[in-house]
């Protein structure tokens, strides 16, 4: 599990590694609920929409139908056992009510403990296989109940489910990087009957996403220098300037913050962090292998690239040069753990923007 979870294969619990929410000048490790190949617990849970019902048979059906074409002698039974198994997990999962609680998805926990906190499953052998387990001594859970259920399920499922089901979850996330029965198989079900888009992109649009997504950075770089000039930081960050230097003003104004809360509030945008257009540094990909004639492999690597570079962040200060866009999103954000704000270049664009450009 350790070992596909680092070239991006879903498992039945996410890790990631964040700041802390209780103590943000730290990284955190947090373990949250996952696992499902359908979008929430509501698809496997629910009977009364015939919707869910038909899409959850036609899932079966899929799944099925990739594991034979894959060469799975047992498709059928497999794929009957897997949405069994999917469906034991949806039931553990928080609703998503439940999971934008901000106080119950906050529970620490030492490593040491997880055994007692959550057993049926050997934490620490995954944790120690991810690189994580030496470099931190407890972790937070988001859904503390899903977790513990999660392990007494890993316990009593035989190895053979196990295995049908992470054979099946690779197939998954890969099927789009291979031969065109697969990836139309895949886009058949996610794409058409659970989406309802009519026809995949073409492919040239899909491989820009791929670079995209593997080394987003580096194609943010060829972009900026095509589209995002440095007097236009400069610009931008002139605008930003007078902007804060504004707020300043109407917090002093404002007649219905009391003094300790202006106060507050001054001390809290004198540390607000613009960051325009792109990075001050940018990610250095010089040790991920990328081979000509290797679609699947660059993935992997790709994924696993991503996983070690977060996975060397705990321990050390917060990093906070880092971007969480690249340049060449179309969007921005507000990240209240850096107290910053980030505008990439592609949004300070016409139409949205005709100032930066």
């Amino acid at each position: 599990m350790a070992r596909l979870q680092q070239i991006g294969v879903q498992i039945p619990f996410d890790l990631d590694i964040d700041q802390d929410k209780r103590n943000s000048t730290v990284y955190v490790v947090y373990l949250s609920q996952s696992g499902l190949g359908l979008p929430d617990r509501d698809y496997y849970v629910t009977d009364d929409d015939q919707r869910l019902v038909t899409i959850r048979k036609k899932y079966g059906e899929h799944t099925e139908k990739m594991l034979a074409m894959a060469g799975d002698k047992t498709a059928k039974q497999d794929a009957a056992d897997i949405l069994a198994l999917e469906t034991a997990i949806a039931r553990a999962h928080w609703t998503k009510v439940e999971s934008r609680d901000p106080v119950k998805t906050y529970d620490k926990v030492a490593i040491k403990d997880l055994p007692s906190v959550a057993p049926g499953f050997d934490w620490k052998a995954y944790l120690d296989a991810n690189g994580v387990a030496p470099k931190v001594s407890d972790v937070v859970l988001y859904q503390a109940s899903y977790l513990k259920d999660f392990a007494a399920l890993y316990a009593k499922t035989p190895l053979s489910t196990w295995k049908a089901y992470l054979r099946w979850a690779t197939l998954r996330d890969y099927a789009r990087f291979l031969d065109k029965q697969y990836v139309d198989e895949r886009f058949a079900f996610y794409g058409t009957i659970l989406s309802g888009v009519p026809q995949n992109r073409p492919r040239w649009q899909r491989g820009v996403t791929l670079v995209n997504d593997s080394i987003g950075e580096a194609l943010g770089q060829v972009y900026v220098a095509k589209y995002f000039p440095p007097e236009s930081k400069a610009r931008m960050e002139k605008l930003v300037a007078n902007l804060l230097a504004t707020y300043k003003q109407s917090i002093d104004g404002l007649d219905w913050m009391g003094p300790e809360t202006k106060k507050e509030a001054q001390a809290k945008l004198a540390k607000i962090a613009p960051k325009i257009g792109y990075p001050a540094k940018w990610r250095d990909y010089s040790k991920l292998v990328i081979a000509p004639d290797d679609l699947v492999g660059n993935v992997m690597r790709a994924r696993r690239f991503e996983f070690d570079r977060n996975v060397t962040k705990l321990g050390k200060p917060i990093d906070r040069d880092e971007w969480f866009m690249t340049p060449q999103t179309v969007n921005a954000y507000y990240n209240p753990t850096m107290n910053e704000i980030v505008f990439p270049a592609a949004y300070l664009q016409p139409p949205y923007f005709t100032g930066g450009g």
